[in-house]
């Protein structure tokens, strides 16, 4: 049985995908507080946003952080679901 990060046809991509989310998160929490709160990656931004607001931090809002949040989930499940539609190569 294959592990899922060595599945047949993804190469390394699942990998370096992990990474990249990674090294986003990084780099959102470091520019955030280090270029006077200003994030360079939306999602993950939001994503710091919301906890920011469940730790009942000042001018962070619980509503907007999930709602930007669920709009990103539900583009994101669209555009998966038009490329699986669509799309016969995952480069494409």
């Amino acid at each position: 049985m294959a592990q899922p990060l060595q599945q047949r046809g993804h190469g390394p991509l699942p990998v370096l995908l992990l990474a990249l989310t990674l090294v986003t998160g990084l780099v959102d929490a470091v520019s955030f507080f280090r270029l006077d709160h200003v994030f360079v990656a939306n999602m993950t931004g939001y994503v710091l946003f919301l906890a920011f607001a469940v730790a009942d931090a000042r001018d962070f809002s619980i509503a907007a952080s999930s709602l930007a949040l669920a709009s990103f989930l539900l583009g994101a499940a669209t555009g998966g679901r038009c490329a699986n539609r669509f799309g016969a190569h995952r480069g494409r």
